[in-house]
């Protein structure tokens, strides 16, 4: 993937965008979203995540369809409509990946939810995909993994779009921030934004411009957080990661993610959305995300492409 490597990229200057991005000022356009009401919108998402430590590596890797229809209006500030999961497809070591479980469960089955106008998923009938997931989960995996999977149900509270959605949730950065009209980069700092890796008070740096030889927009984001804040409030996953990974119990997976993150832990990520013009909605992302400390590293690699409307 080619997220960090952003000069092979040509932009050009910025031009008056009319009915396809919204002017937050002179300086500044965030790209709108304007989903077509009571149709279909279908997304592909190929998810990969690879974990190692120390030597042990492993890749999960899956793909399948995320189906929305917005079908009302919420004041001030939501629209309403159903979504459902469909063509799941396992590529490897899925066994133990939460996301893959969690959509296997719900595979094909119809909820509603909750999006911002801005073009943000914020709930998802959690309660419910809850109870189908407690129903479902023994007959989808072993029992240990099951069982660690029960204790971190509370982590996806109150809503539940992480534990659904969340590829759909960390690329909406796309359309909640902005980027200069004078295609520059433009750096903000101490936000809490959606991320793959979470740390409350990162940095954000944006870029965007029209493509060459194209009508499409593309944006391009990077999130940097803090290396201690990073540390501290996501300290406590990387030890889930490394008794998983490292065949440890929990207290020495601590004891080891400690020592390794005493000078903080790197947290990067970001992506490059293609923006369609007509009708509005984002066409195509790649995202990447990297997290590492000593021997312990995490790699989430990101791929949605919109197949509705074409």
């Amino acid at each position: 993937m080619a997220v960090f490597r952003l000069c092979g990229f040509v932009l050009t200057f910025l031009v008056a965008f009319g009915a396809i991005a919204q002017d937050n000022s002179e300086d500044l356009v965030r790209l709108g979203f304007f989903p077509p009401m009571d149709e279909d919108i279908v997304f592909r998402i190929q998810s990969v995540q690879e974990h190692s430590f120390r030597g042990n590596q492993r890749r999960a890797e899956w793909t399948h369809e995320l189906h929305l229809r917005l079908t009302g209006e919420e004041p001030p500030d939501m629209m309403t409509g159903s979504y459902s999961i469909r063509a799941i497809q396992a590529v490897e070591n899925v066994e133990r990946d939460i996301a893959y479980l969690f959509a296997r469960a719900i595979e094909n089955e119809t909820y509603p939810f909750k999006m911002l106008r801005l073009g943000a998923p914020v709930e998802i009938d959690w309660a419910r995909v809850k109870v189908r997931f407690a129903e479902r989960l023994p007959g989808l995996t072993d029992r240990a993994t099951a069982a660690a999977i029960e204790r971190l149900l509370p982590v996806f509270e109150p809503d539940g779009v992480g534990a659904v959605m969340r590829p759909l949730w960390v690329t909406s950065v796309a359309h909640l921030r902005p980027f200069r009209r004078d295609a520059t980069w433009m750096v903000t700092e101490g936000l809490d934004l959606p991320a793959w890796f979470f740390v409350p008070g990162s940095k954000l740096e944006t870029y965007g411009g029209r493509e060459e030889g194209s009508e499409d927009l593309l944006f391009v984001w990077r999130i940097t957080p803090n290396p201690q804040a990073a540390r501290d409030t996501l300290g406590p996953e990387l030890a889930t990661l490394a008794a998983q990974a490292g065949g440890l119990d929990v207290p020495e997976a601590e004891a080891v993610v400690a020592q390794a993150t005493a000078d903080g832990l790197s947290v990067v990520e970001g992506g490059i959305v293609t923006y369609d013009p007509t009708p509005g909605l984002i066409r195509t992302v790649e995202f990447e995300a990297r997290l590492g400390a000593g021997d312990i590293n995490r790699r989430v690699e990101i791929r949605i492409e919109r197949l509705k409307p074409e």
